[in-house]
């Protein structure tokens, strides 16, 4: 039975950072309460801030553990950054990520879950070596960390305007191999609009599918009511899933990081990555990953290993993904991987 009540709604966030320091971790946490005011068809019509309150002490509480666990990663880390949001009736749900200091530069370690999420403790280069003989002939295996850099830029690609009109000419071609790509919302349930917040397949094993419905400038099932503007927004973080064919393991060249300080470059639709590659040996060395986003997921050929979910811009669950050898990739002219 729909309700035919108004109803009010709390929503908390906390947010903390924590600072290693020579005297001991340094934390800080915050604490911001909006009351949402919703009709009886789910959308939010007002909100107000509200002060101090009694729960505000356990999403602190809840804020300081990811950090600390976060922060026990080990010398390496610089600092961390954690977010715990709580809704009335639900679950709550935390992100966490990590800037971790390595030879090549600082990677980030991102996760999101639970409030019990935990980062991986990551495997990191004590030294850079120069890159194996015959390396080009080898698979690439893109790790969760830098696969879901190109499918949130992916992503990005095919709900821009220009790429949803792509998408209303071209659906039902294939446009990628075997790969499912879905956007699901930040939670379930009903939009701040109250719309159905309802999963999105952007590509359903490599076949475009036709756009979701805009409304207003924002997807349907995605809007979120922000209290400062006193406006409707899309949801900041997406979050992604990826589904693809499980490869067997082999001797492959492994993209391990993306290096935080040069960070996602975009020049004329073009992805620019320096990435720590390891080779089947376990020996390190620096490469630069180029291509425009959905162009270097054409030459995936499927996915290695459990799926894992990384934070960074956007929430992504992927398994490694494999592509094939990078002599390969540059005679296709999709893109382009070098050693620095």
């Amino acid at each position: 039975m729909v309700s035919t009540r108004a109803t009010t709604e709390l929503r908390v966030r906390a947010f903390g950072v924590l600072t290693p320091t020579g005297c001991g971790p340094r934390l800080t946490v915050s604490i911001d309460t909006v009351q949402l005011h919703r009709t009886p068809d789910g959308r939010v019509t007002r909100s107000r801030r509200l002060g101090p309150m009694d729960h505000d002490d356990e999403s602190s509480r809840l804020c300081g553990l990811v950090l600390r666990e976060a922060g026990g990663l080990g010398d390496e880390v610089r600092n961390v950054v954690a977010e715990v949001h709580e809704r009335e009736y639900r679950r709550p749900t935390a992100t966490v990520v990590a800037r971790v200091d390595t030879i090549a530069g600082p990677v980030l370690v991102g996760a999101a879950g639970g409030p019990d999420v935990a980062l991986p403790r990551p495997a990191l280069p004590v030294r850079l070596s120069a890159e194996p003989a015959g390396w080009r002939g080898l698979p690439v295996v893109l790790q969760p960390a830098v696969a879901a850099v190109i499918v949130a830029a992916a992503a990005t690609a095919l709900t821009t305007p220009t790429g949803r009109e792509t998408a209303r000419r071209r659906a039902g071609n294939r446009l990628l191999p075997d790969l499912t790509l879905v956007d699901k919302p930040a939670s379930w349930g009903v939009d701040d609009r109250g719309h159905d917040a309802n999963s999105l397949t952007l590509l359903d094993k490599g076949v475009l599918r036709p756009p979701g419905e805009m409304i207003a400038g924002i997807p349907r099932g995605r809007a979120m009511w922000h209290h400062d503007m006193r406006a409707f927004v899309t949801e900041p973080v997406r979050r992604l899933e990826v589904q693809t064919v499980e490869l067997p393991p082999r001797d492959a060249i492994e993209l391990v990081w993306c290096i935080e300080d040069s960070r996602p470059r975009m020049e004329d639709g073009e992805l620019r990555l320096r990435c720590l590659a390891r080779d089947p040996e376990g020996k390190w060395f620096s490469t630069v990953l180029r291509g425009k986003p959905l162009l270097l997921l054409r030459h995936v050929r499927g996915g290695h290993g459990p799926a894992r979910c990384v934070f960074g811009d956007s929430e992504v669950t992927t398994p490694a993904l494999v592509f094939g050898p990078t002599a390969d990739l540059e005679e296709s002219g999709r893109g382009s991987l070098a050693v620095l």
